[in-house]
């Protein structure tokens, strides 16, 4: 829950409100990381930053079929 904490910006952790300042994006936690850190208990954030030269365009809506237009 800290995490939604912090990336609604209700707590302050001072490496990961950094990045999500900068447009880092909170995807999931993980738990059983680094657990003898008793600072993180054992949980870490697993972020994400796309970099827009690199990513591609979104992708395309699928095709419709119209049928033909009749002439009236």
């Amino acid at each position: 829950m800290k995490r939604i904490r912090v990336a609604s910006l209700r707590i302050r952790d001072p490496t990961l409100s950094y990045q999500l300042h900068r447009g880092f994006e909170a995807r999931a936690v993980v738990s059983g990381h680094l657990a003898n850190d008793p600072e993180s208990l054992g949980y870490a954030a697993v972020i994400e930053k796309l970099d827009p030269r690199l990513a591609g365009p979104p992708p395309a809506a699928p095709a419709t079929r119209n049928p033909p237009a009749h002439a009236a």
